[in-house]
């Protein structure tokens, strides 16, 4: 699924990039994955569209 990020930028470049809390709660959950593991994957996602 998707996963909004609020993303902070200083000029051009990402600074700081963070998924929102209640989507990946709702994922986690119907996963039965934990929390923070979802989160991992999603930043990993983000950094791989950031690489291309």
């Amino acid at each position: 699924g998707e996963v909004d990020v609020k993303i902070a930028r200083f000029g051009e470049k990402i600074v700081n990039a963070k998924p929102e809390y209640d989507q990946l709660r709702e994922i986690a959950l119907k996963s039965k994955m934990p929390l923070k593991k979802i989160e991992k994957i999603v930043l990993e996602v983000l950094e791989k569209q950031k690489e291309n």
